[in-house]
């Protein structure tokens, strides 16, 4: 899903080289992401993307955060 794919792993697990069909890839290291390889353009399917959105917020406001990121933003008093 999306328009750009990429796998996500420790650095060096997984070399560019060994990424096919036009995946990309990122490396993380000490909380900083990579890019190795950058993915090709996908055509994105809205109804599938939005479906899981939905699954990943019922997930996390159920109380289940597991394999779910979110992260949170304090507003300023302006509002932004």
């Amino acid at each position: 899903m999306g328009r750009e794919r990429y796998y996500v792993c420790p650095e060096g697990l997984i070399k560019p080289d060994e990424v096919l069909n036009g995946w990309g890839l990122y490396w993380v290291k000490d909380g900083k992401f990579r890019k190795k390889k950058a993915s090709k353009t996908f055509r994105n399917n809205i109804h599938d993307e939005i479906a899981l959105v939905c699954h990943a917020f019922r997930k996390y406001a159920s109380g289940d955060q597991t394999n779910v990121l979110v992260n949170t933003y304090k507003m300023n008093k302006k509002g932004k």
